[in-house]
C-alpha cells in the first residue's frame, strides 16, 4: 500500500535493541519466510525520526510476521542491530 514510511526512533531499539557505536547510517532490511527466508532492505537512515517511504515496488506477504532488522552501519565493534517484530496484513 502507498503512503507507509519506517523510522528510526533516538531510542534505537529500547532496553533490549541495538547500539549505533560510532555509526553515522543506519539500514532497515525486512525480514520474512516466503516460503524461504527473504531479506529485502528498505532503507537507509542518517537520522532518527525521518521517516523513508516504503517502496510500492517491493512485494510482501498479504499475512503472517516478519521482523526489521535495523543494522548500524560501520558502528565498530560494540555496535549492534535493533530488530522488531512485525505483522503483515492485507490492505483490504
Amino acid at each position: 500500500m502507498a503512503g507507509q514510511t519506517v523510522e528510526v526512533p533516538a531510542n534505537f531499539g529500547g532496553p533490549d535493541g541495538g547500539l549505533t557505536g560510532n555509526a553515522r547510517r543506519i539500514t532497515a532490511r525486512l525480514s520474512f519466510r516466503a516460503p524461504t527466508r527473504m531479506a529485502i532492505p528498505v532503507a537507509t537512515f542518517s537520522n532518527y525520526f525521518l521517516a523513508a517511504p516504503i517502496s510500492t515496488a517491493l512485494t510482501f506477504p498479504c499475512s503472517g510476521s516478519g521482523s526489521v532488522a535495523f543494522r548500524p552501519v560501520h558502528g565498530g565493534s560494540g555496535a549492534r542491530p535493533a530488530v522488531v517484530k512485525i505483522s503483515f496484513a492485507s490492505g483490504d
